[in-house]
């Protein structure tokens, strides 16, 4: 395991691991993720659970960043202000609906990929 100084007699690990989220069915989620993690996928699972899977650092002393998610039906409507602070990345389709998936573009030291959104870059 490789590690990396922090401080006398500390380190931080390098390693990470794939985590699962729960999401509500609802229009804003609020999560907190590791600095560092890379978002890989929003989707259902197990009928309509809705879940997001990120890459983590899995030091338990790595500082917890916000994130924010809007998520919108066909149809419904998004404030304009909202539509600065978020990108779009997914659309879902389920049992006949379609639902937007939008994370917010104000957090730096989380990144993620797909959709039409590239991979942000994380500073440290």
């Amino acid at each position: 395991m490789d590690a990396v100084g922090q401080g006398v007699g500390e380190t931080i690990s390098n390693e990470k691991r794939i985590y699962k989220y729960d999401l509500k069915f609802e229009e804003n989620n609020h999560l907190y993720l590791p600095e560092g993690a890379l978002i890989l996928d929003i989707d259902f699972q197990a009928g309509r659970a809705l879940k997001l899977w990120a890459l983590v650092p899995i030091d338990e002393r790595i500082k917890k960043t916000p994130v924010d998610i809007l998520i919108a039906g066909t149809g419904h409507p998004i404030h304009n202000r909202a539509l600065d602070k978020f990108d779009h990345f997914k659309t879902l389709h389920e049992e006949g609906f379609v639902w937007h998936i939008f994370l917010s573009n104000e957090y730096e030291k989380v990144s993620w990929k797909g959709g039409t959104v590239k991979a942000r870059p994380v500073r440290n």
